[in-house]
């Protein structure tokens, strides 16, 4: 009954067998009617990424099979799909935008009469070159490489940026010396009433060096400005102004710089590798000249300048150490370049220079009388010991300070000059400005140089007399009126 119903159910269906003329069938007639390049191909399936295990084992039903290779789908689709995590986004051009500076004690966002779409990206150009030239027409065509920004300035708006630099520069330092006075102030008057202080006075410890050190760290530490978005070190960026201002004062008054030589008292100690390439006071003046040149941090254009002869450096280099050429061309500058700095500033004094004032040889004066010894066991000190000691300090304090300068000495520096130079720019009116930029500049201009005057006063011990004639000489330089009103001016501001 099984088999009958069986065969009535395949009965039902109509199937369709085609057969030749004589009768026979034709199992070739569908591979006729289709040809093979039209029938579908079968994709063949590669079980090469499928894990080796996988692979190896035979699957034990289909399910299993199945559930394997989705489960390997699964992990080949997240692979496939990028990660946005990690993936590091473009930044958009600046057209004008300035970035937060945070911990910035002072912020420069606003450039007075400067074009439009000067943003953060456009400072950055400019700090950049501003680090490797002084001279305003380098900084401009080295700027205008960098950035397009820059093709259609000149000059004129370099400098307007050097002085906003300038500005934010000292500003911060004030800021900063403001706060540093005041934490000082704070700890003096907190230190005495606590225990720490009764421990002190007993002889104790009393915790302060903990304290001390912390001042030292504050000290150490280099204040923040924000320039456009940029975060700029101004002890840092200031030191580099002063060396690469005095590069171009020395190297850029020679007609052959070839023949540019520079002096004991500004040349540090030789490296260790200057005996292995037969290193001179030559090369490195020749330093400074391809700093003149092509720039601080130019090392690769300096060592292929001719003329500088900087390629004997690469016999300092032993093979197999990580040292090169740039290098050591980079660490010889940062020392040259300290150096000059020290001597500009007047740290370090020069070794035969005309301000030194030697004193008399020894043995040269009247002998000496000897004073009577106090007894042995009684703890008294010689009075001519004393005396002598005193007298010395006073000579080396005389010998060190050496005579008071002059008047035209006092305002001779290189930024009191310029400083002076700026307000008379002002006072022409040659530069079309506005009456809220001029008096801000005015502001700026005779607070630095009265806070020059007045400390120069103070160290050397000036009477009002000679304090009046470096007013009246400053009010001539910068076309004045008057010293006496150009004083009342300062001090009106000091408040």
């Amino acid at each position: 009954k099984k088999s009958s119903g069986a065969a009535d159910f395949l009965s039902s269906f109509k199937v369709a067998d085609i057969k030749t003329s004589t009768g026979e069938e034709d199992k070739t007639f569908w591979e006729r009617l289709i040809p093979e390049q039209e029938r579908p191909q079968k994709e063949a399936e590669v079980d090469v990424y499928i894990p080796r295990a996988a692979r190896m084992a035979a699957p034990v039903s289909y399910a299993e099979e199945q559930i394997a290779k989705n489960a390997f789908a699964e992990e080949e689709k997240k692979a496939r799909k990028p990660k946005t995590a990690s993936k590091k986004k473009k930044q958009p051009s600046a057209n004008g935008k300035i970035k937060v500076v945070k911990h910035a004690l002072h912020s420069v966002v606003e450039w007075d009469g400067g074009p439009l779409g000067y943003g953060t990206t456009e400072a950055r150009a400019f700090l950049n070159s501003i680090r490797r030239f002084h001279n305003h027409a380098k900084v401009l065509k080295d700027v205008s490489e960098e950035n397009s920004f820059f093709a259609n300035l000149n000059e004129d708006h370099i400098r307007q940026l050097s002085d906003l630099l300038d500005e934010g520069l000292e500003k911060t330092m004030e800021v900063h010396l403001s706060q540093t006075s005041q934490k000082a102030a704070a700890a003096e008057d907190g230190g005495g009433g606590g225990p720490a202080g009764a421990k002190k006075e007993d002889g104790g410890d009393g915790g302060d060096g903990g304290v001390e050190k912390k001042e030292k760290k504050e000290k150490e530490k280099d204040p923040t400005l924000g320039f456009y978005g940029n975060a700029i070190r101004v002890k840092e960026t200031k030191n580099r102004l002063v060396e690469l201002r005095a590069v171009d004062e020395m190297v850029g008054k020679m007609d052959d710089l070839g023949k540019f030589r520079i002096g004991g008292a500004m040349l540090p100690r030789a490296p260790v590798w200057a005996r292995k390439c037969q290193w001179t006071p030559k090369d490195d003046a020749m330093i400074l000249v391809g700093i003149y040149k092509h720039g601080f941090g130019s090392w690769d254009k300096m060592l292929g300048d001719e003329a500088l002869g900087m390629g004997k450096i690469e016999a300092s280099v032993e093979p197999g150490t990580k040292n090169t050429p740039e290098a050591h061309l980079h660490v010889r500058a940062n020392a040259l370049l300290r150096r000059l700095r020290e001597v500009k500033q007047g740290t370090r004094s020069m070794a035969s220079g005309p301000g030194r004032q030697l004193g008399p040889p020894r043995g040269s004066g009247p002998p000496r009388r000897k004073a009577p010894r106090p007894p042995p066991g009684s703890g008294k000190v010689p009075r001519a010991r004393k005396a002598g000691a005193a007298a010395s300090a006073q000579a080396k304090q005389k010998m060190k300070k050496g005579p008071p300068p002059t008047v035209k000495e006092i305002l001779g520096t290189e930024e009191i000059r310029a400083t002076l130079k700026k307000i008379k720019v002002l006072q022409d009116g040659t530069k079309p400005v506005t009456k809220e930029f001029k008096m801000k500049k005015m502001k700026l201009y005779l607070s630095r140089v009265g806070h020059h005057i007045e400390s120069v006063a103070r160290e050397n011990g000036f009477g009002e007399k000679e304090e009046e004639e470096v007013w009246q000489l400053a009010a001539k330089k910068s076309r004045l009126t008057d010293g006496t009103r150009m004083k009342t001016i300062f001090k009106r501001l000091q408040g």
